[in-house]
């Protein structure tokens, strides 16, 4: 994606966003970042699936943990059986047959493109290659073990991950109901958040002014972009920016413990779509 950029005040003015600008570490800077980027922190980023700013923005604080020497762990809301086909793809060059190999997998072929399979997931994942082969202390782990109570899963995961390296931060990106420790109604089946609430995580929702996201809607029959309405706990507030105290009282957003803002965010759509065009650009 291209950036027209103007540095104004250490700031990034970006398509009429303003955003902090990048740090000397090639890591887009994150307002509030130092206030979680503690030895041993559970950072659990809660998303709407199918923008190309969550993914963009959880490689941001990988990066940004990384540059201040922590081993980090990032955790994501992919099958783990991708898990010999992501491993193979880390140390691999990135190239397009690398990439073919690793979406030729069921979770990125399936027909439910609900957003977790997107370009800009794919996009994070090579992020994590490049630090990989430059040797940077990054581990990739995958949450979902599909059938049975998937939340409940996810959270063992996440809760052996964290216990593994007490001292590393581990960063998980998974959809926002996920990652809520305080759930709304005790009717509904418990969140991954909230089995780990012992823990102490930093729970955070993202927040976002108007724009897209490529999601599925029903029973997944309709799988695109998808307009999205302004969070209201944006206003007035800068993008690539995070807050662990939640800045409303509202019934809905206090089943997190903070906020992360992405501006106006945009649909990514599915990753295996994007490399069929490019394969199909080069066949012409």
């Amino acid at each position: 994606m291209a950036f027209r950029e103007t540095i104004v005040l250490g700031a990034l003015l970006v398509g009429g966003q303003l955003f902090a600008a990048p740090s000397m570490q090639g890591c887009r800077q994150i307002l509030g970042a130092e206030k979680i980027l503690k030895p041993g922190a559970l950072v659990m980023l809660g998303e709407m699936h199918g923008t190309q700013e969550a993914p963009q923005f959880t490689g941001d604080l990988v990066c940004a943990a990384l540059s201040k020497g922590f081993h980090v762990n990032l955790a994501l809301e992919i099958s783990i059986e991708e898990d010999a086909r992501i491993t193979q793809y880390l140390h691999s060059s990135g190239l397009d047959p690398d990439k073919r190999a690793l979406l030729a997998g069921p979770f990125w072929t399936d027909t439910y493109q609900d957003g977790r399979r997107s370009a800009a997931v794919l996009d994070l994942i090579d992020r994590a290659r490049s630090l990989t082969m430059a040797k940077k202390p990054l581990r990739v782990v995958l949450l979902d073990s599909g059938g049975g109570d998937r939340d409940q899963g996810m959270a063992t995961r996440l809760r052996q991950t964290a216990g593994a390296e007490p001292k590393a931060i581990t960063i998980s990106l998974t959809g926002n109901f996920h990652n809520r420790i305080n759930p709304e109604s005790s009717n509904a089946p418990a969140p991954m958040g909230s089995y780990i609430a012992d823990l102490h995580p930093v729970a955070l929702n993202e927040a976002y002014a108007q724009g897209s996201a490529w999601f599925c809607t029903g029973d997944g029959a309709s799988c695109g972009a998808q307009s999205l309405s302004a969070a209201k706990v944006v206003s007035g507030l800068p993008a690539w920016s995070l807050d662990t105290k939640m800045p409303t009282a509202d019934r809905y957003w206090i089943q997190w413990n903070g906020v992360f803002r992405v501006g106006n965010p945009n649909a990514s759509p599915p990753a295996v779509s994007t490399l069929n065009s490019t394969d199909e650009l080069h066949k012409g």
